[in-house]
C-alpha cells in the first residue's frame, strides 16, 4: 500500500521533536546526534550545543512602576533597604496620592479630631531579607500635587520633591505574618485585621484641612491642598517591606473623630495610592557587580530585580547556520547556588530583544508560550536545581526557535537579547550566573536540518 505523504511528513516532524526533547533533557551528558537519517533519508538532522555565546552584565533600563491605564495591575511596592556584599546597597521609597471618597464629608464645626493614622497594608509575599526587622518609617508631604504633576507612566528612577519635616513617623519591627488589632468606632470594639503598618500623622495639619469646606467638598481642590505623600524607611538591618498598593488595596488615611463632649465616636477614611510610584536607588561602590557592569566580563554575570542589572547575550553566532533550517533552538543558563544568600533567587526570568524603534519586547517564543500555556515545564524560565558535573546548580532554559529564525531571516535586526526577571518592578531577588568563560558556560542548543 502506498503511504499517505501528509501522514508520512507528520511522523517525521513528531520524530524530530522527540529527538530534540530527548537531546535537551540529556543536558548533563555529551550528546552526538549528527547526521541521523529519518525513514527514507528525506530529512537529515544535526544537533549542536557548542555555540559560543558572548555576554555581559548590563545596566538595566528604569522599570515601569505605574501606568494610568486600567489594565495596569502593579500591586507590590517596596520600602526599605538591603546591604548585599555582591550587589551593594539597594533602597526603595514610595510615593502615592490621596483623595476623597464619594461619601459626604462630615461637618467639623461640632466635631474634634482624636487621631489620624496612615494604614499601609503589607503584601505577605513581598518581603525580602530579614522579616521582623526594626524599621524607622517617616511620612512626608509632597510639595506639588502628585495627581496633577505626573505623566501617564511613571518609572523607577523618578523622584518627587517633599517637605523636609516629617508629618508622621513610627519605629516598628515589621512582620508580614502578624495580624493587627484595630479599634472600630462603629462597633466600639477592637477587631483583628490583616498585617499592616499604621503610621500616626499630625492631627494639627489635618485639623486645618477638615475645617475648610472648600477643600473637603471638592476632590480636585483637596488634592491640590494635600498633594500626596512620600514614605521612607531606614533600618539598621537589611530588610525590604512589601506594601500592597494595587487595585483593591485597603491603603487609607483613617481620621478618627468624636463629638465635642466625646460621647459619639466615628471614622472617616481618605483614599490612598490611586497614583503610586516606587523610587529605586542602587549604590554599587566597591562591589563585584560594580567591576562587572558593562565591562564585557565573561566569568560571572549578575542579575537583579528592582532597577538592578540585566544580562545581555549576543546571538550573532547563529549566523553561521544561515544555510540550515532551525527546527528547534533552546537557551540554557546556569546559576551559582549560594550558601545562605541574603536575598532569595529570582523565581522566573524572561527574554527580550530591542526592535528597530529601540523598544524592548518579549521574544515571540516566550510571549506565545505564556499566552497559550504551551511551554514544556523545563523551558518556562524558572530556575531548577540540577546536579551538573558534580556541582549543585540552578539551571534555567528558554525556547528561542522563532527568534533565532527571525534573526536569520533579518525579520529581527538586533542579534542581542536581554535576560531579566519577569517580576523586576515588584521584587528584590537576585542571582549570579556563570558566564562564557566559566566552568558552566551558557549553551544554545540547536536542532538543524538541510533546506
Amino acid at each position: 500500500m502506498k503511504k499517505n505523504p501528509s501522514i508520512n511528513y507528520l511522523m517525521r516532524i513528531n520524530l524530530l521533536a522527540l529527538i530534540f526533547i530527548s537531546a535537551l533533557f540529556s543536558c548533563n551528558e555529551d550528546i552526538s546526534v549528527g547526521s541521523s537519517l529519518l525513514e527514507d533519508g528525506a530529512i537529515e538532522i544535526d544537533y549542536t550545543d557548542s555555540i559560543r555565546l558572548e555576554g555581559q552584565t548590563v545596566e538595566a533600563d528604569p522599570v515601569v512602576v505605574y501606568r494610568s491605564a486600567i489594565s495596569f495591575t502593579g500591586s507590590t511596592y517596596l520600602l526599605g533597604n538591603v546591604d548585599d556584599p555582591v550587589f551593594g546597597r539597594s533602597s526603595a521609597e514610595v510615593y502615592f496620592s490621596v483623595g476623597l471618597f464619594n461619601n459626604q464629608f462630615p461637618a467639623f464645626d461640632t466635631l474634634q479630631i482624636d487621631s489620624v493614622v496612615m494604614n499601609l497594608p503589607l503584601d505577605t509575599l513581598g518581603q525580602y531579607a530579614k522579616d521582623g526587622a526594626l524599621h524607622n518609617i517617616s511620612v512626608y508631604q509632597l510639595t506639588s500635587s502628585l495627581t496633577e504633576s505626573v505623566p501617564d507612566t511613571l518609572f523607577s528612577n523618578q523622584s518627587f520633591d517633599a517637605e523636609s519635616m516629617a508629618m508622621g513617623s513610627i519605629s516598628k519591627a515589621v512582620s508580614h505574618r502578624d495580624s493587627v488589632e484595630i479599634y472600630t468606632p462603629s462597633l466600639d470594639t477592637t477587631l483583628l485585621f490583616p498585617p499592616q503598618i499604621r503610621v500616626p500623622l499630625s492631627p494639627q495639619y489635618w485639623n486645618t484641612v477638615v475645617r475648610d469646606t472648600l477643600i473637603v467638598r471638592d476632590g480636585e481642590r483637596f488634592q491640590q491642598e494635600v498633594k500626596g505623600f512620600l514614605v521612607r524607611s531606614e533600618s539598621s538591618e537589611s530588610s525590604l517591606i512589601g506594601l500592597d498598593l494595587g487595585p483593591g488595596s485597603t491603603a487609607t488615611i483613617e481620621l478618627y473623630y468624636s463629638s465635642l463632649d466625646g460621647s459619639t465616636k466615628s471614622l472617616y477614611v481618605f483614599d490612598l495610592a490611586a497614583v503610586r510610584s516606587n523610587y529605586f536607588h542602587h549604590d554599587l561602590s566597591g562591589t563585584p557587580l560594580e567591576s562587572a557592569l558593562n565591562s564585557g566580563s565573561s566569568e560571572r554575570w549578575y542579575l537583579q530585580e528592582m532597577q538592578g542589572p540585566d544580562i545581555e547575550l549576543d546571538l550573532s553566532s547563529v549566523l553561521d547556520y544561515s544555510d540550515k533550517v532551525i527546527n528547534r533552538a533552546a537557551l540554557q543558563l546556569f546559576i551559582e547556588k549560594e550558601t545562605n544568600p541574603l536575598i532569595s533567587s529570582v523565581e522566573e526570568l524572561e527574554v527580550l530583544y530591542e526592535d528597530t524603534g529601540g523598544a524592548k519586547r518579549i521574544v515571540f517564543d516566550n510571549a506565545f508560550q505564556n499566552q497559550n500555556n504551551l511551554v514544556i515545564d523545563v523551558f518556562d524560565g524558572r530556575p531548577r536545581e540540577e546536579l551538573i558535573e558534580g556541582d549543585s546548580l540552578l539551571q534555567v532554559s528558554f525556547i528561542l526557535t522563532n527568534h533565532v529564525n527571525s534573526i536569520l531571516s533579518s525579520a529581527v535586526d538586533s542579534k542581542k537579547i536581554i535576560i531579566r526577571s519577569s517580576n523586576k518592578a515588584s521584587g528584590a531577588a537576585r542571582n549570579i550566573f556563570f558566564g562564557t568563560d566559566s566552568e558552566h558556560p551558557p549553551k544554545l542548543k540547536l536542532v538543524t536540518s538541510n533546506p
